[in-house]
């Protein structure tokens, strides 16, 4: 008989494009849905809709209407998808006690900064430990981290579906008449990537002899973030492309997408932005954040840097390299594939009940 899985992450609404995190939730549905492994359950706000083959458990409130709800599920196991605070793990924690049910909590970001985080680090971490059976790092760094905590910690890719992006059309102008274009990716105020991006694009030379357009596709989340978007509208070569449907044309009209970024917090560990590149056969360039440089398996892939100089070296070579090599990509996505992570929690979850 198929398990009873809740997937408890944030709930999906009515939106037609959703976040990273909400993305790989109904790709992970999809995955067990298709292999079988599982009957999943879907936080749901009113209007969403949940693929085929899954149950939708429609919440209205926040975090204590969705834990009680998970508690009337009768589930034979609770697998939650954020990044870990303390009321949450806590709330995992009386879960598990009360009804006996399994907890399966993948790690899919940080979602504190460090100078925060690290005064109460060892209180969360000994919470988060408490509160699940299984901890899934999504990154070979995220689990090095794990390494030495009480829980039994393993490694499992975020699932990402490329099918969809195999007819994915340029959008009109995407390249700014007959300028290349490079776009970032990155984050307004955090991950200590937008400055160093401008400065290497402001000093770059243009090797194809026309200039190009820096595109920048971040989101407006704060009067702050506002106010930065304001000043790049008037950097003569940067075109901010705010809210979009899709960033799947952009990405694939670009040269490269670029992240040179120091952390990951706030975003997934392997940013779905990111994967879509490699899956478009589009070349990234990356910062040193452990979880990002594992990307780059393969030079073709693109690059990890984020000095000035040599993060303008790479934005330059990315305007005429070589196409990003089939193998390299096949390689990196085979693992990521809904169905392949399906089977392998379907082993988690088998393991537990």
């Amino acid at each position: 008989m198929s398990l009873r899985v809740l997937l408890l992450g944030t709930p999906l609404d009515a939106r037609t494009r959703l976040d990273g995190s909400r993305r790989a939730i109904v790709d992970l549905a999809r995955g067990l849905v298709e292999t079988q492994v599982a009957r999943p359950t879907i936080l749901v706000r009113p209007g969403a809709i949940v693929p085929a083959g899954c149950d939708a458990l429609t919440v209205r409130g926040g975090p204590l209407e969705i834990f009680a709800a998970a508690a009337r599920g009768r589930f034979d196991v609770v697998h939650a998808i954020f990044a870990p605070r303390m009321r949450t793990a806590l709330a995992l924690a009386a879960l598990r006690r009360w009804t006996g049910v399994k907890v399966v909590q993948t790690l899919a970001s940080v979602g504190l900064p460090r100078r925060v985080f690290s005064p109460i680090r060892a209180p969360i971490a000994s919470r988060i430990d408490g509160s699940v059976d299984v901890l899934v790092a999504t990154s070979q760094a995220r689990l090095r981290e794990l390494e030495g905590r009480g829980a039994r910690a393993i490694y499992l890719p975020m699932p990402f579906a490329a099918d969809e992006l195999a007819e994915v059309k340029l959008p009109e102008g995407a390249h700014g008449g007959t300028a290349p274009s490079l776009l970032f990716v990155g984050d307004y105020e955090l991950g200590g990537a937008l400055e160093p991006t401008l400065e290497a694009f402001a000093t770059m030379a243009s090797p194809l002899g026309v200039r190009p357009t820096l595109l920048v596709a971040a989101r407006t989340k704060t009067p702050e973030s506002a106010r930065i978007a304001r000043r790049l509208e008037k950097i003569a070569g940067v075109r901010v492309l705010g809210e979009l449907p899709s960033l799947l044309p952009w990405i694939a009209a670009s040269r490269a997408v670029l992240l040179p970024a120091t952390d990951t917090r706030a975003k997934l560990d392997h940013p779905r932005a990111l994967l879509e590149a490699i899956a478009l056969g589009t070349r990234i360039v990356v910062g040193p954040a452990p979880s990002l440089a594992e990307l780059v398996s393969d030079p073709s892939l693109g690059e990890v840097t984020r000095e000035v100089a040599s993060l303008r070296a790479a934005m330059e070579h990315a305007l005429i390299a070589e196409p990003v090599r089939p193998m390299a990509r096949m390689a990196l996505l085979e693992l990521r594939r809904p169905t392949v992570v399906a089977l392998r929690y379907g082993e988690v979850y088998r393991g537990l009940v």
